[in-house]
């Protein structure tokens, strides 16, 4: 880490603006000729307090002592771990590849520029992925389905990948196909995708953990396609898609049994829509079509 700067008092971010900038550089007509000035344009983080305002750059890591112990951080252009305390506080990454953890409290968080992870907390009242490739680290039992139930609200987004990969415990995610539109708003992995405008999130895994979409186990749904090397790493994911609402799902093939299971009737009366969506691309495992399965 650089420069770190420490204020005391609550601070609030007001936000990240773009000032212009006079920095003298050298002299390009004779040798001793006066310096040239430079304009450039730099990004500052504007923070506040008692109506006083500091400007601080890029390159200056930034803590904020609050009164009740809480640690609002600010980091840098670099890439970072920034983690919090049991306080409420805001964590902001700002550029760089960070891994941002509040731990306990009702954080604010805003991953701000590059590809971060951000570990899930239902406490949180705002999660901000920012722009990049971003990844919501989730672990235990999660319902994001219930989001609308959770402090978080609709507070979760521009997240592109979900991961329960990793962390050595047997995770169990079930998330509302709806949803992933409010989530995946900068919509930054299109470039990888079919080209078909759709909102793409990407959901990882261990063979030991499980996935439901709408309360649906994944393995009692079939892919449209599998074997995709999405980010040419070797990792395979299979393919999801809902065209009523334009959103393609991306699973880890590790999460993915294998399990020839085929929905009941009562659980496809649940998870069914009243116009072709979802589960007319998700068809269940089963090679009859009486139901109206393509």
């Amino acid at each position: 880490m650089g420069d770190q700067i420490d204020l005391y008092g609550d601070f609030t971010f007001i936000e990240d603006t773009f000032l212009s900038v006079s920095r003298l550089g050298v002299s390009t007509v004779s040798p001793g000729s006066p310096a040239e000035v430079e304009q450039t344009v730099e990004r500052f983080t504007h923070l506040a307090h008692n109506g006083q305002s500091i400007m601080v750059d890029g390159s200056i890591y930034v803590v904020v002592h609050e009164a009740d112990g809480g640690r609002s951080q600010f980091g840098t252009s670099a890439s970072e771990a920034v983690t919090g305390t049991d306080q409420a506080e805001t964590l902001h990454g700002r550029d760089g590849d960070d891994v941002i953890d509040g731990l306990l409290g009702s954080d604010q968080i805003d991953g701000g520029r590059g590809s971060d992870q951000i570990v899930f907390d239902v406490a949180d009242t705002a999660v901000n992925g920012g722009l990049g490739i971003d990844t919501l680290l989730v672990s235990g039992s999660i319902d994001l389905s219930n989001i609308d139930g959770l402090d978080t609200a609709a507070n979760l987004q521009n997240f592109e990948v979900i991961s329960m990969a990793g962390n050595e415990t047997a995770d169990v995610l079930n998330l509302d196909v709806a949803d992933v539109i409010d989530w995946v708003e900068d919509n930054s992995l299109e470039v990888l995708g079919a080209g078909n405008g759709h909102r793409m999130l990407v959901i990882r895994g261990d063979a030991e953990d499980q996935l439901s979409i709408d309360g649906i186990d994944i393995n009692a749904l079939s892919a449209i396609e599998s074997d995709i090397d999405l980010f040419g790493d070797g990792a395979l994911f299979s393919l999801f898609r809902d065209e009523l609402l334009g959103i393609d799902i991306y699973v880890d093939q590790a999460l993915l049994s294998g399990d020839e299971s085929v929905l009941s009737s009562d659980a496809l009366a649940a998870f069914s829509r009243s116009t072709t969506g979802l589960l007319d691309d998700m068809m269940p495992l089963s090679s009859d079509t009486s139901d109206g399965w393509m």
